[in-house]
């Protein structure tokens, strides 16, 4: 009824995502750009913080579409409360790497690093999208810190970007886990709307 009433196309405000309806205001625009630069350069590990609701999945859907192209080899984990072992295998499946389910873990993590060097010779570069990254148990976070290692002599065989809520920021300054925050190379905080960019989102 409201849509016919205010002349709208479509119901606007709605819990999921339309990129098409993309806010540019309250710094949005800079940091989608801040985040498609710092994967373009090749940052190994990056994190977004934002409180809920301050559009990191709407973010994340952007940076995505932007930087869609056949250079890109993409993973993205929207369930990120697996355990280590689910990780490698979902790593598995997304690289398109056969693996016995019975094998041991140092035989799958040399499949992941056969694969990925194989990628990185070819031209191709692996991003891994995680979002709701608060959610990821600490072992699994510290198995992506030893598979954030793998390398070649000049490039990083895996890219990182981590979309959580302030408990993730929390989360990593643990001792556990000091060595994965230490290797963040770039990070975006984003800010609550203020009233005037409220105003905008409205209209």
């Amino acid at each position: 009824m409201y849509e016919r009433f205010f002349g709208l196309k479509k119901a606007p405000f709605k819990l999921s995502s339309d990129l098409e309806l993309f806010f540019e205001y309250g710094d949005r625009n800079q940091v989608v750009d801040a985040l498609v630069y710092s994967i373009q350069r090749g940052d190994p590990i990056v994190k977004v913080i934002g409180d809920v609701g301050c559009g990191k999945t709407t973010i994340l859907r952007k940076v995505l579409k932007l930087i869609s192209n056949p250079k890109f080899h993409i993973i993205h984990i929207y369930f990120p409360n697996i355990s280590t072992k689910d990780l490698l295998f979902l790593l598995c499946k997304e690289l398109d790497i056969p693996v016995d389910e019975d094998a041991e873990k140092y035989q799958v993590i040399e499949l992941i690093e056969q694969k990925l060097l194989q990628l990185n010779l070819e031209g191709h570069r692996v991003l891994l999208m995680i979002d709701e990254a608060q959610a990821m148990p600490v072992d699994t976070l510290e198995e992506l810190r030893m598979l954030s290692n793998l390398e070649t002599d000049t490039d990083k065989l895996l890219q990182i970007v981590f979309f959580g809520q302030p408990e993730f920021d929390k989360t990593l300054h643990i001792p556990q886990l000091r060595q994965l925050q230490s290797r963040v190379s770039y990070e975006i905080y984003l800010k609550p709307l203020d009233c005037h960019e409220v105003w905008h989102y409205l209209n």
